[in-house]
């Protein structure tokens, strides 16, 4: 049977950040958190040249999250045309959706995870009008969900060009070529978990207990995500301040460095015979245990240490390939 061209594509710092403790559904708790971390979505959004088009209204909290994105435009006409704008031009830069690129990055900035969070978007939030432009984005049996309406009109004189902006920051799948033989989809996944799970259940950071977690492992899903957290010096590199030196030298335990928490999820796609994967890893750091300090004590890799990040998840999609070349 004559090898096939398999691409591994990689998507950089789009990802969600799961909460291991979301059974607990009461998240209007951390309600002021989510307020905090409305400004870090809007700068996520000015970052990619989407804020140009669209910004964070509210959110609210009770068993869901609700985060709600509005228009920077009024009349019904530049809604719509934004929308179609903005999503050619996200879609032609890398292979997630707009809803998706949307709503896994909330799931980071927000640190919820999918089963828990509803992005909506409105062309209007005057409760004296009717919407003519709707999407509501959620996870339903696990599976990305939209429902939509766009019903939008607009008299073609009053058409007003819209520039959603320099979507090059959102940056593009880096695409890997592998050769492979035809293989199942949980073949694949299967050799992406014993790859994920022997690269970090090694890791070690003192001190620290490093757990690792499959949150989204079924097999009739697309999509495989992985949570390791109380990580050290894995994508942050930093220096012991000099007192632990001294402390080391007494005895003492001494682990000052940032907490680190990443999830990286794998998207699989049929590519004709063959198939492409989508890498995204996403990252959270703090200054203690994940567990104990939550997620109103981490902060987002994301706008932090955008370098960082992205330069990781190039080093790990090329191990990766290189693996599956191996085992496939």
């Amino acid at each position: 049977m004559p090898l096939l061209l398999r691409t591994v594509s990689l998507i950089v710092g789009l990802s969600a950040a799961y909460n291991l403790h979301a059974q607990a559904p009461d998240l209007a708790r951390d309600s002021a958190f989510f307020r905090k971390q409305v400004p870090e979505y809007q700068r996520w959004l000015d970052h990619t040249g989407m804020g140009r088009t669209l910004r964070i209204r509210e959110v609210e909290a009770d068993t869901l999250l609700k985060v709600y994105l509005q228009f920077q435009y009024n009349d019904p006409d530049s809604v719509q045309n934004a929308w179609e704008t903005l999503k050619i031009a996200a879609e032609r830069r890398q292979p997630q959706s707009l809803e998706a690129l949307l709503f896994f990055r909330a799931t980071g900035c927000f640190d919820v995870d999918r089963d828990h969070l509803s992005l909506r978007i409105y062309d209007t939030y005057d409760l004296d009008k009717n919407f003519c432009f709707k999407r509501k984005i959620y996870a339903l049996d696990g599976r990305l969900t939209t429902d939509s309406t766009s019903k939008c009109r607009g008299f073609k004189k009053d058409y007003i060009p819209i520039h959603p902006g320099d979507l090059s920051k959102v940056r593009a799948g880096q695409k890997t070529p592998a050769n492979a033989k035809r293989v199942s989809k949980a073949a694949v996944f299967e050799k992406t978990k014993t790859f994920f799970t022997k690269r970090y259940t090694t890791k070690t950071c003192p001190g620290r207990n490093v757990r690792t977690t499959f949150i989204t492992d079924a097999p009739n899903l697309d999509d495989q995500e992985l949570v390791v957290m109380n990580l050290c010096d894995e994508i942050i590199r930093e220096e012991q301040p000099g007192l632990c030196a001294a402390l080391h030298y007494f005895g003492h335990d001494c682990n000052w460095k940032k907490n680190e928490k990443i999830t990286l999820r794998l998207t699989y796609r049929k590519n004709g015979d063959g198939f492409l994967l989508d890498l995204s890893v996403e990252g959270r750091y703090g200054a203690g245990p994940y567990e104990t300090e939550g997620r109103r004590s981490y902060h987002d890799m994301e706008t932090d240490f955008d370098a960082e990040l992205s330069e990781y998840t190039k080093l790990l999609a090329r191990e990766l390939n290189l693996y599956l070349l191996e085992k496939l």
